[in-house]
């Protein structure tokens, strides 16, 4: 037989050759630099990022499980979904970054962007493995770096998920080719191959399709092993993503995002499988009209557009052009299926959510798509011989050219989820239909007291889907806040007909139900407000101040211990605290509480007065009328003849 033809530089005849230094960063130091000081540059703007509406509250900033590294938070972890996810390790790692950053969002894009860095540096070195061209795992490798779609999953806080299951997934890989170089520590790079994808696993469920990727690789090494063989090496692995793919499945469903695949025609589905296939495709090409939420067409309710029955024709296309190109050698149909495998998951060939397709999906997958483009690169530079100088300085040049524009456009697409109002006005400017975008524009509105507008943007999300459970639930907190509690009753108690599922719902119409007097219909309320969601922080203290209101002392005592058991930073749990056990007998507790409430928040005057009248209880006369000057000074309605019997009894 002859010699074959396109072999894998640095490899002959299945065995490895090269120097010792034939490994992922052998790259020289200058590289590495550049790969690096491009990504940053890129990615930078992220760091000054705040968090959004959109699932950052769920994940971190109201997620109270990630405050606490003990044991049992710990298990409790790897024990339970959060979000339709199962992706324990993930949130160990906010974990640790809230122990480090507490509330401050810096130090989670931090990390996410440092990620990023090594994914990138990742994705250089398997290349590199893979070709032992620098030119190709370089461009690859940059690519990866600097792609705009790539800022979902680091400028997202909630898609830490993303940025570290990749890190231990490209690990998996390296170390899986560096087991196929055979050498002595063969049984450590298989062990540590199969440990860094549980690892990937347990980061994300999307890891699953790592078994596939190996035998992409041994297809592109052109191992001279039998199929049955490598799958027989590989059954571990297929055997860990069956479990997690089974896990996966079940949190969806737990979550409630996996749509009802009966209800929807299964050549339907591969239309859009078909459609999304060739979005990602054309925008890893043509970045362009970027959005953080893509919704189904308009009127798909009446049938797909055009645009749907054409994409099976060009993806065959496609896939023919691919299938051919393995004349050439195994590079192209190695990328494009490197491709289809870390993409055919999110192609809602089973529906999950309301976006067709989503930037962060793209995030592994065009790994494959940059290496088919790195090919490109190197045969336009050089063509099937070297070109001469010119021409290549020339192609050099252009490519340099457009990996800046990827760079400017990256950071610009950082400066979107800067916060959450520029987050969804950027939606709403590309999609004004999308009734999601007005409905968590309008929460930070609220938030900031802007009523008017946020009025306006729940009314908007309204008038585009009228049985949005979220959006009236948002607008009854909005009449609520504006005093129309009738208004308030009659939107969340919808909301909760149309979702039971919304704690917030049921914990706002028993704050709506307490201010009207409704003690026991808002007490069944909260009650269900905690069952749904045991770590539900406003709900307790909200049943802990109803059941002060009905005297109900001893578990007023009990609601605010709980409360300040998940939120020990905050002054209003010690001061209700105070009042049940200032009304129950107990002094020194009741001072010790407003005193915790006023080294938290010094300008409670509430707390001083509160804390005047225990004193004065106690006879500590002086220190009562400290108290009472100081709430007065602080605008609390100090009545003047208080004062005059506090100023006589110190005397």
């Amino acid at each position: 037989m002859g010699k074959r033809k396109h072999s894998l530089p640095g490899r002959v005849s299945g065995r490895w050759t090269g120097s010792s230094r034939g490994i992922a960063f052998s790259a020289t130091w200058w590289l590495v630099a550049l790969l690096t000081l491009t990504t940053v540059i890129a990615f930078a703007p992220a760091i000054n990022n705040g968090f959004t509406k959109w699932d950052d509250p769920l994940y971190v900033t109201e997620n109270h499980h990630i405050r606490d590294l003990s044991y049992p938070t710990l298990e409790s972890n790897f024990r339970s979904f959060l979000a339709g996810n199962y992706h324990p390790l993930t949130m160990v790692s906010l974990a640790l970054d809230y122990r480090f950053w507490g509330s401050n969002p810096k130090g989670y894009h931090l990390t996410n962007v440092v990620l990023h860095v090594v994914n990138t540096l990742a994705v250089f070195g398997l290349i590199f493995l893979l070709t032992g061209s620098r030119e190709l795992a370089v461009i690859t490798a940059l690519f990866f770096g600097i792609h705009p779609l790539h800022v979902e999953s680091v400028a997202w806080v909630s898609a830490r998920k993303d940025v570290l299951y990749a890190s231990f997934y490209l690990g998996a890989c390296i170390s899986y080719v560096l087991w196929l170089k055979r050498g002595r520590l063969k049984a450590f790079y298989y062990a540590g191959a199969l440990g860094l994808f549980l690892l990937s696993l347990l980061s994300k469920g999307m890891a699953v399709t790592l078994p596939v990727v190996l035998l992409l690789i041994d297809f592109h090494a052109r191992r001279r092993v039998p199929l049955r063989k490598q799958l027989l090496e590989k059954a571990p692995f297929f055997l860990l993503s069956i479990v997690f793919g089974a896990l996966a499945v079940a949190a969806q469903r737990e979550g409630g995002a996996v749509g009802n695949v009966l209800s929807i025609p299964a050549h339907e589905r591969v239309l859009v499988a078909c459609y999304g296939f060739l979005v990602y495709l054309f925008k890893a090409l043509v970045p362009v009209k970027l959005s953080a939420f893509y919704p189904y067409p308009d009127g798909m309710a009446r049938g797909l557009p055009l645009i749907f029955w054409i994409a099976p024709l060009l993806v065959a296309v496609i896939a023919l052009g691919v299938y051919r190109s393995r004349l050439r050698g195994r590079g192209e149909m190695f990328g494009a299926l490197f491709y289809l495998v870390n993409v055919v998951l999110v192609l809602q060939l089973i529906p999950v959510g309301r976006a067709i397709t989503a930037d962060r999906y793209t995030y592994v997958s065009y790994i494959g798509v940059g290496f088919v483009v790195a090919l490109g690169c190197r045969y336009f530079m050089h063509g099937p011989q070297e070109r001469h100088e010119g021409p290549r300085r020339a192609a050099t040049a252009v490519l340099a050219v457009l990996c800046g524009i990827l760079m400017l456009a990256a950071r610009a697409r950082c400066e979107v989820w800067k916060d959450n109002v520029s987050l969804w006005s950027d939606v709403i400017a590309k999609y004004p239909t999308a009734a999601l975008a007005y409905k968590n524009r309008a929460i930070t509105y609220r938030e900031r007291g802007d009523y008017e507008r946020a009025t306006a943007d729940v009314e908007q999300a309204l008038s585009l889907d009228p049985n949005d459970a979220g959006a009236l639930s948002n607008r009854g907190n909005l009449s609520y806040s504006k005093g129309n509690y009738e208004g308030a009753l009659v939107d969340l108690g919808r909301a909760i007909s149309l979702d039971p599922s919304i704690a917030d719902a049921w914990n706002s119409r028993g704050a709506v139900r307490a201010r009207l007097g409704r003690y026991e219909e808002a007490l069944t309320d909260f009650d269900r407000a905690i069952e749904l969601k045991p770590d539900f922080p406003d709900a307790y203290l909200n049943r802990a101040n109803t059941y002060l209101a009905l005297k109900r002392y001893e578990r007023a005592l009990a609601g605010c211990d709980a409360y300040i058991a998940w939120e020990p930073g905050d002054a209003r749990g010690y001061f209700c605290r105070g009042i049940a056990r200032f009304s129950i007998g107990d002094l020194a507790g009741a001072d010790e509480d407003y005193g915790s409430a006023l080294r938290i928040k010094p300008e409670f005057g509430h707390a001083y007065f509160f804390r005047s009248k225990v004193r004065a209880a106690m006879n500590q006369c002086e220190g009562a009328l400290h108290d009472a000057l100081q709430a007065q000074s602080l605008g609390y309605p100090v009545e003047q003849g208080y004062l005059e019997t506090l100023r006589k009894a110190a005397r």
